[in-house]
């Protein structure tokens, strides 16, 4: 937000506004990631709730499989 902000006033230089895009870009990575691996591992089992905790286990078998 702050950045978007500083570039509509003119203030973002150009090496400021590469580091934004590429915090953004790996952001967006990690959390699509995130999402993927928390829909494949937990949210498809509709039996019980989901954890956090126990999507993140070793060893363990996605759901539905």
């Amino acid at each position: 937000m702050t950045a978007m902000h500083r570039n509509a006033f003119g203030t973002l230089s150009q090496v400021e506004a590469t580091i934004v895009i590429a915090e953004l870009v790996i952001a967006g990575f990690l959390i699509i990631r995130l999402a993927v691996h928390i829909f494949r591992y937990g949210f498809i089992q509709c039996s019980g709730k989901l954890s956090i905790t126990g999507t993140f286990r070793k060893g363990g078998t996605p759901a539905g499989k």
